[in-house]
């Protein structure tokens, strides 16, 4: 009980969260250019489906951008105009953003550069003393404040920090789904594979494109605001896709700058150029946000659909009824399964009247199950060989699949979200993700066991 009030708690801080980030990234948006501009960078935001998605289980990623973006907004300040207080409020943001997943630090880029942009601009060393040490004592306060242990004691966080970023550069990311496949094809490749179907993942495909419409006319439009952003973005984006973890959720410190510089693409869109009627142009542009926005809420209402355990429960159940047909025939049924807290199948199963046994990876068929319980996140990640010990776990998933083998598939249930077909030919790892709960399951059974329903082929 302890541990679901836990959840509760901390799921309602990711949707208070959640509700700060579309508020600062609406302030962001009228910061950089206008009301309308923050109120379409805030109706964005509200549907963004990393974002959404991400409050459904207990994760710090919606919390971070919180600071994420209440840091850019503090960088866009000082170089509108040049402000110490600014600064330090810069330094206060990226050091709660780093409080909460420290490698969220690199918000700092955004007052940073505002500050080298106005030692540019004054031809003077003396910002960047003044200035930097506002940011500086910012930051530190703020580690303080978000992170006592990290003052208190560093070695510690830096054993953690080098221990995570060694992790994440190093082929060991392979041992559980986390790096891009070779599999999928030629853009299997860390920065190539973020802009092909990380991102249209993440933000959905219209409002990626419309978010790289957004960073090619701040590139073009130049103005202060757009480069202290710019600089945000293209810190984040280097190191993020440097690394060959490729969850979506780790592209979330993209989605303020992203989203905003769609916004203003909208907004700048929308005024007409020389010789064009200016009703014309505000009603396509209109048109195609209205059109982003309703494809964003589609997408990622399919997606929360599927953040549950109703599927674990319908597997459990099946086994149940299957458990007491064959024990009025005198046989007790063996049933396997992959050990893993991820695919949450172990509360189900304590209820099944059977010889349940969860096995390591390589080793399936330690004991020889009547029954096997297959997730599709394995078999996929499997096929697309992104699993330790992926060579044993092939083998024993063919020995499943196997036509004309000692199994034979009895029951399945899977669940499907908008546009599956289009995202899984980009990655097929988007057809299934451990944190939504629904994961999809297929019961193999012994093809000699006449007791087993074989028809039970179900969908929740």
């Amino acid at each position: 009980m302890q541990c679901l009030d836990a959840v509760i708690v901390a799921r309602c801080v990711s949707g208070v969260a959640g509700i700060g980030s579309v508020l600062l990234v609406g302030a962001l948006g009228r910061r950089m250019e206008s009301k309308a501009a923050g109120l379409a960078a805030a109706a964005l935001l509200a549907v963004v489906p990393i974002e959404v998605t991400q409050t459904h289980y207990v994760s710090v990623d919606v919390l971070q951008n919180v600071f994420i973006t209440l840091t850019l907004i503090a960088g866009c300040a000082p170089v509108v105009g040049a402000s110490h207080l600014w600064a330090a409020l810069g330094g206060v943001g990226a050091g709660l953003a780093f409080a909460t997943k420290y490698n969220a630090l690199l918000a700092g880029a955004a007052p940073a550069w505002a500050i080298l942009e106005i030692a540019w601009r004054r031809r003077s060393v003396l910002p960047l003393l003044t200035m930097g040490t506002a940011l500086a004592g910012g930051l530190l306060a703020a580690v303080a404040l978000g992170c006592p242990p990290c003052v208190l004691n560093p070695d510690r966080l830096a054993q953690a920090i080098s221990f995570h970023t060694s992790t994440s550069f190093s082929s060991a990311a392979a041992s559980f789904g986390a790096n891009p496949s070779p599999e999928i094809g030629w853009h299997a490749r860390p920065y190539v594979y973020r802009l092909v179907a990380g991102l249209p993942f993440a933000l959905g495909w219209p409002l990626a494109l419309l978010a790289l419409v957004g960073v090619v006319a701040a590139v073009r439009l130049g103005r202060a605001t757009d480069r202290v952003v710019l600089a945000a973005l293209v810190a984040s984006f280097v190191v993020i896709a440097r690394s060959p973890i490729v969850y979506p959720r780790y592209l979330l410190p993209l989605v303020p700058p992203l989203v905003v510089l769609a916004a203003i693409a909208v907004v700048q869109g929308r005024e007409p150029r020389p010789g064009e009627r200016r009703d014309s142009r505000r009603l396509v542009w209109l048109a195609i946000a209205a059109l982003v926005w309703l494809y964003s809420a589609a997408f990622a209402w399919s997606l929360t659909g599927l953040y549950s355990h109703r599927q674990q429960a319908a597997v459990g159940a099946w086994l149940r009824v299957q458990a007491e047909a064959c024990a009025a025939r005198g046989v007790r049924l063996s049933v396997g399964y992959p050990k893993s807290n991820y695919y949450a199948l172990d509360e189900f199963l304590r209820q099944v009247d059977a010889d349940v046994h969860s096995q390591h990876p390589g080793s399936w068929f330690a004991t020889v199950p009547d029954v096997f319980i297959v997730p599709d996140w394995a078999a996929t990640n499997i096929r697309l060989r992104r699993l330790y010990a992926n060579a044993e776990l092939e083998r024993d998933l063919r020995r499943l699949e196997d036509p004309a083998g000692e199994y034979v598939r009895v029951a399945r249930w899977s669940s499907r979200y908008l546009q599956e077909g289009f995202y899984t030919r980009l990655d097929p790892s988007f057809a299934t993700a451990l944190e939504r709960g629904e994961i999809g399951f297929s019961v193999y059974a012994r093809r000699s066991l006449a007791c087993i329903d074989r028809s039970a082929v179900a969908a929740p």
